[in-house]
């Protein structure tokens, strides 16, 4: 399915990446991932993504909100501040300085934090605080004008709509004096909801205090001292605004602080109009293939995205999703763009701008002074100036590659992210430019003789519109293997938008088809439900070409039915990831085919016939029974080839007997089934399966793998894995292949003539061995699967060699003479000659006694005997300790990594092995020789009497008479020549 998404995002193209199915498969999760390389999906019209960036900008242009608002008040109502402290008056306004002392006494110094610590510094801020606990407004009517009235004021004029849903929250009362301050910061969310600040200043007498705004490019300041001695001020602004408090000049502000809170998420786009210019744009765009970006005016996490987009953006965010579900098509996400900006040029690492202030624990700020940082204005362009290109976020000097997180579908057609996504393309700007955006972590890097790099790294929030076929969109939504039932329904029976031609029309049928045969194969539904599910597949295929008809029963059932075997418990890790053929899988077929309607466009017995032919599904008779009564009303020829498939694959005659024995016990009288085995002439299934038994000998001897002679299913159907037949009194213990196929030879010999002679002539053909060089039995998979082989056929034999009926018939003389040739191959019995073991003398150069040496004079003698082929000595004391460690060195110098140039190298070195235990905690230690030529004979020998024990046990088996060096009469008298076999 993933392969065929990506041809559905552009029929025409082959610009996505190709991917082999099998690595397609081997994934826990089926949803495709999607990769940003412009490379693979080829470039997009750099005039056409900038068009697009064009008409959004201009479509933004109408918008009237603002980043920050401010208005004054001469009725408002006075609150009736009832203060914790103050006793049971309330403040009268405008607020005295002898009231606003009283207050100044009872708050707390407004703190700031810097990382994880919680600090007061009068440089950055000044002021005094008192938390909601010690505040009321007693006055309701003040209540009532601020959510009433001030509060759509100031939302309408921010650009956040009614539905919403804001409201105030107070957070502090906050009291400035003469030479209080607060220096540039912004703002992060306090609570969930949190998109900005309202500030409402209440009456009083002072100088100073001005709020000076920036966002972007632009720069607003509020100053209400003026008039604030009987007028109520009010400001707001989105909590990512850069905003600081001048310092207070006289008097004193007094000003009660509200989080401005958003209840839901949902994107308005009611009264938005749409320019027809950017709908032509988009029908352009949609026929691409790969995404484009763009960099929001504000920053949001992930809660603040869901609550909803703010001020400009959202009435960007707006007319796009009006404008995107006309022309469909296209996907609208939203995330986070990161990156990383290297400097090599010295700057103060003390800097405040890199600073994380907080106010108080749970409000974090970032503080910045005026200059102009070296991290910062690295983005090439302005979109200010006339014939150049708009800020782009993708061509930073220093910077590195972008990375797109969190990424989100918003509105248009449905499409699925997963995980971090690398960025190669542009990435424009719809407002911010680099030096509005703070560093959210610093690291320098040491670089010796060049100073120190600083790597800054930026964080911040993006649009990403991508073409996505309707198809690939529906493909997405039901990815989820535990989606409801009826929601999955919902979501394939949903009416499509209107298509362009016909063709895509098709294509979205066919994946709606695909995903309904897919869901009720890998992961079923109750049998109602996939009733349901095929009369739809009926209804829909009704209107599709032939050729999609006979793709689904030539591909895609075989492929969702060997995805089953990832959804199921599987015994070998090797497998885990490996889509294959399985029991599960053709039982889930079964199902289908017998609960879909009866005539079906499309026809299952292709995939059938192939998994019950397979030997990787566990066959049993309860499956095959199942499968008889699925297909009980098919003619009995066909019945038949498929039973002859099963059996072929499946070489064990108790699966046949006891399929026999369940149908006589469980089918009634005069059903089709019965009809259809009574019919059936055992001994043709019995043909069948000795061509299984050879088909799975030539197998393993093609592959060198033992293993398959006997398919490990899994440990619940043991009694059928293998060839042959399970006897009566072993019916669930786990045999050998050599006693299951002895069985079957019992069971064969019993049979009436004429089958049976027939019957024997087969197994005897089957089990014979092929003939091969001697040399080719060096590969130790083929001398595995070979001895096992060797075992089965020495007992047929032995079965048969006191019968002389049994021994007359056909090919029981060629199984006899394939069994001698491929052992006199197997087990030569040449028998190696001792070699000598004289090695010459090793003159030491750190001995300085010479041959009177007590260590070097042992050790010669060693050497020089024809007999010793270890040596082995207890060293003590320290003296001798250092002469065996250069001994060591000495005669096998190489072992140890030594430079052979500064010893005397032992020129017979390669003969010897040498190791020498050397001690630590005391002076003892053992020091062994061992000369390889002894070494070489011992594995010479061991083989040697190896193939005797083999010979013995194979000839004494078939009555084949040896000598006394254990060769049979034809390798005596007639001097058979078989070459020696290079023994390892």
């Amino acid at each position: 399915m993933d392969e065929f998404m990506r041809e559905l995002d552009n029929p025409s193209s082959d610009s996505w990446e190709d991917e082999d199915e099998d690595d397609v498969m081997d994934t826990d999760d089926d949803t495709p991932e999607f990769k940003f390389k412009r490379e693979e999906t080829g470039e997009v019209d750099p005039a056409l993504e900038l068009e697009l960036y064009n008409m959004i900008q201009k479509s933004s242009s109408h918008y009237e909100g603002s980043f920050a608002i401010s208005s004054h008040y001469s009725a408002a109502p006075n609150p009736g501040l009832k203060i914790a402290g103050l006793g049971d008056s309330v403040l009268s306004l405008p607020i005295t300085p002898n009231a606003a002392s009283a207050l100044i006494k009872l708050g707390d110094v407004s703190p700031f934090g810097k990382g994880e610590q919680t600090l007061i510094d009068p440089k950055v801020r000044r002021s005094r605080q008192l938390d909601p606990s010690s505040v009321q407004c007693e006055n309701p009517a003040f209540s009532e004008w601020l959510n009433c009235q001030v509060l759509p004021e100031m939302s309408k004029a921010l650009g956040i709509s009614s539905d919403m849903e804001p409201k105030l929250n107070l957070y502090k009362l906050l009291i400035y004096e003469k030479g209080d301050h607060f220096k540039a910061h912004r703002d992060s969310p306090k609570e969930d909801g949190m998109i900005g600040t309202l500030v409402v200043v209440l009456p009083s007498v002072f100088e100073g205090g001005v709020i000076t705004l920036t966002h972007g490019d632009e720069t607003k300041t509020f100053d209400f001292a003026p008039s604030g001695k009987y007028n109520t001020h009010v400001a707001a602004w989105y909590s990512d605004v850069k905003h600081a408090v001048d310092e207070i000049k006289s008097g004193y502000r007094i000003a009660l602080v509200y989080n401005l809170i958003v209840g839901r998420g949902s994107i308005s786009v009611k009264d938005t109009t749409v320019n027809p210019d950017i709908l032509d744009v988009l029908r352009r765009f949609r026929e691409t293939t790969e995404p484009v970006a763009f960099v929001l005016n504000n920053k949001y996490s992930l809660s603040q995205r869901r609550q909803g987009f703010k001020g400009k953006d959202r009435y960007i965010v707006s007319n796009l999703t009006t404008a995107i579900n006309i022309v469909g098509g296209i996907a609208l996400c939203c995330g986070d763009l990161g990156f990383r900006i290297t400097n090599e040029e010295d700057f103060d690492e003390d800097s405040e701008e890199l600073e994380d202030i907080e106010e108080e624990d749970d409000e974090d700020v970032e503080y910045d002074e005026d200059d102009d940082s070296i991290h910062l204005n690295r983005i090439r362009g302005n979109a200010k100036a006339k014939n150049s290109y708009p800020p782009d976020f993708s061509r930073l000097r220093g910077g590195s590659s972008l990375s797109l997180s969190n990424l989100e579908h918003i509105a248009g057609t449905y499409r699925h992210f997963t995980g971090d996504k690398s960025w190669d393309g542009k990435m424009y700007s719809l407002g911010p430019e680099l030096n509005d955006l703070k560093p959210f972590n610093l690291e320098e890097e040491e670089t010796g003789n060049e100073g120190v790099v600083y790597h800054s790294w930026y964080q911040t929030s993006c649009i990403v519109l991508w073409p996505t076929s309707e198809a690939r969109s529906i493909i997405e939504q039901t990815a989820d293997p535990t989606l409801p039932w009826d929601d999955f329904l919902n979501i394939v029976t949903k009416r499509t938008p209107p298509q362009d031609n016909a063709k895509l029309k098709n294509e979205i049928e066919y994946t709606k088809v695909q995903l309904l045969l897919e869901r009720c194969i890998c992961n079923p539904p109750a049998d109602d439900q996939i009733k349901q599910a095929g009369m739809l597949v009926y209804a829909k295929l009704r209107s599709l070409p032939s050729d999609y008809v006979f793709e689904i029963g030539e591909k895609e059932l075989l492929r969702y039915a060997n995805l089953v075997s990832l959804r199921t418990k599987i015994q070998f890790v090797a497998d885990i990831l490996r889509p294959k053929h399985s029991r599960a899988g053709l039982l889930s077929l079964l199902r289908l085919k017998r609960l879909f309607p009866k005539d079906i466009q499309f026809s299952f017995n292709r995939t059938i016939n192939e998994l019950l032919g397979s030997p990787q599904v566990a066959l049993d008779p309860e499956l095959l029974q199942e499968f008889l009564e699925v297909y009980e009303e098919s003619s009995p020829q066909m019945l038949r080839q498929f039973l002859q498939s099963a059996f072929r694959a499946h070489p064990n005659a108790s699966i046949l007997h006891d399929l026999y024995t369940r149908v006589a016990g469980n089918s009634p009288k005069n059903t089709r089934i019965r009809e259809v085995l009574s019919q059936a002439l055992l001994y043709e299934f019995h043909e069948v399966i000795l061509e299984g038994i050879n088909d799975r000998f030539t197998t393993a001897y093609q592959k060198m793998n033992a293993d398959l002679l006997e398919i490990p299913y899994d440990l619940e159907n043991k009694k059928y894995h293998g060839m042959g037949l399970y006897g009566e009194a072993t019916d669930n213990a786990w045999i050998s292949i050599q006693d299951k196929l002895s069985h079957y030879f019992d069971y064969l010999k019993e049979l009436p003539a004429p089958h049976r002679t027939r019957l024997l002539s087969l197994l005897y053909e089957s089990l014979k061995l092929p003939k091969r060089d001697p040399r080719g039995y060096k590969d130790i998979g083929v001398r595995y699967v070979c001895d096992i082989h060797l075992n089965v056929a020495s007992d047929i034999i032995a079965g048969f060699s006191s019968n002389t009926a049994l021994k007359r018939i056909a090919g029981a003389a060629a199984l006899r003479e394939s069994v001698i040739n491929a052992a006199l191959a197997m087990y030569p019995v040449n028998k190696p000659d001792r070699p000598s073991y004289y090695l010459p003398a090793h003159i030491s150069a750190a001995c300085s006694n010479g041959s009177s040496c007590s260590v070097c004079g042992v050790l010669n003698q060693f050497l020089q005997s024809d007999t010793e082929y270890e040596f082995e000595v207890n060293v003590s004391g320290n003296e001798h300790t250092e002469h065996y460690r250069l001994l060591e060195r000495e005669l096998n110098p190489r072992t140890y990594g030594v430079t052979p140039a500064l010893y005397m190298t032992y020129k017979h070195h390669p003969a010897l092995s040498v190791r020498y235990d050397r001690p630590f905690y005391n002076d003892r230690g053992k020091f062994r020789v061992a000369k390889k030529a002894w070494r070489e004979y011992r594995e010479l020998r061991a083989k040697y009497d190896e193939n005797i024990t083999r010979r013995k046990e194979l000839f004494g088996r078939i009555g084949e008479e040896m000598d006394s060096q254990y060769r049979i009469k034809r390798e005596v008298d007639r001097n058979h020549d078989i070459p020696d076999m290079q023994l390892d």
